[in-house]
């Protein structure tokens, strides 16, 4: 078998410790079958054909040979969620954030031994689900960089901006829209309005539900907080062509028009980001996840002309430039070892620590 030591500066090293004896009473053959070691024939075709399939040398078989990611948490679908909230004693604005905060998910990491021809890596593997408060932070981060790179690719010119446009609910009108599809109704309307008044190309919309507490700007006191229902528009969106500053007081005309409000007051976000750092802070900040609040969060919505996703980059090492591929997956030290003894790897060899793989962001 392989066991694992070393530090977190030094690095996790793995090297050869004795092969259990043909006689190991069951005892020891279970304690080495928890730890992933292969003790049959069978588990080592199945590991040899796991390989064969990464490799793509055969098809794919019909169980990873070590393994098995533990099954999802069985709960209340979206839909029951939802109704739950809905229908909530307290009222509907109280049942969404009582069920927001119940909906939090959390997950174990797990981790993966990744190969390719010049190293090796260790890296985590997660669920990547948006209510996951471990994974949370990742979705965000690829999502933003996923936004970025397809409002760069549209832009009519390097030097075009992004128009950045909030438009808020006023307290005293959210309870109208509870409801996910009045909200999604309410965010076409808004499109329509940037699209035929103010010359929009193609945008995407990210919905935020609730204030932020380091939310900084387009807020009104009492707001910025977790606990507060504050559904608010977020439109990153081009122009055909720059024209400068849009009208304002147009802006709120049609807003308050699309809410029915007449000449009550209503709050209205704008500006301009040009390529850089400013713009990058943007999009992250505007398309950030809200872990507990898919049951309620309608996805990202493009719209307009907008141009094609990008390919999805190659898996192969900028290096080296061969593809990279997993070699070992488990949640202990142990299940990593007894796998990398299986593929015949180097024992003793260093794995140095990194980000996820080039794939993960494609």
């Amino acid at each position: 078998m392989l066991e694992a030591t070393g530090t977190a500066d030094t690095g996790q090293v793995f090297r050869l410790a004795p092969s259990p004896a043909p006689g190991a009473t069951p005892a020891a053959s279970h304690q080495l079958r928890a730890t992933g070691w292969i003790d049959t024939p069978e588990q080592r075709e199945r590991w040899a054909a796991w390989l064969a399939w990464k490799d793509g040398k055969g098809p794919r078989p019909p169980a990873d040979p070590f393994f098995v990611r533990p099954p999802k948490r069985k709960g209340p679908s979206r839909a029951e969620l939802l109704e739950a909230a809905l229908t909530h004693p307290s009222g509907p604005v109280s049942g969404l954030i009582l069920t927001g905060r119940q909906s939090v998910k959390g997950c174990t990491p797990q981790s993966e031994l990744v190969r390719c021809g010049c190293r090796w890596r260790k890296v985590q593997s997660c669920c990547m689900d948006r209510d996951c408060t471990e994974c949370a932070a990742e979705v965000g981060r690829r999502r933003a960089k996923r936004v970025l790179e397809r409002l760069r690719r549209g832009l009519p010119e390097a030097s075009h901006p992004v128009a950045y446009t909030v438009l808020t609910v006023p307290p005293a009108e959210r309870r109208r829209f509870v409801e996910p599809a009045a909200w999604r109704a309410l965010a076409r309307k808004a499109w329509r309005v940037l699209r035929r008044d103010f010359g929009a190309l193609f945008g995407v919309e990210a919905t935020h539900p609730v204030g932020d507490a380091g939310e900084k700007m387009h807020v009104e006191a009492g707001e910025a907080s977790p606990d507060v229902f504050h559904p608010h528009l977020n439109f990153l969106w081009v122009r055909a062509t720059y024209w400068g500053q849009i009208d304002l007081d147009l802006l709120r005309r049609r807003w308050a028009a699309i809410l029915g409000v007449g000449d009550a007051p209503v709050s209205v976000y704008h500006g301009f980001r040009h390529d850089g750092g400013k713009l990058q802070h943007t999009v992250r900040y505007a398309t950030r996840t809200f872990p507990g609040w898919g049951f309620w969060l309608p996805s990202m919505r493009w719209y307009g002309k907008f141009p094609k996703s990008a390919p999805a980059e190659p898996k192969c090492c900028d290096a080296c430039g061969e593809l990279f591929r997993v070699v070992a997956r488990g949640a202990t030290a142990d299940q990593l070892a007894a796998q990398w003894t299986a593929a015949g790897l180097p024992a003793g060899e260093r794995v140095r620590k990194g980000r996820a793989p080039p794939w993960g962001d494609s």
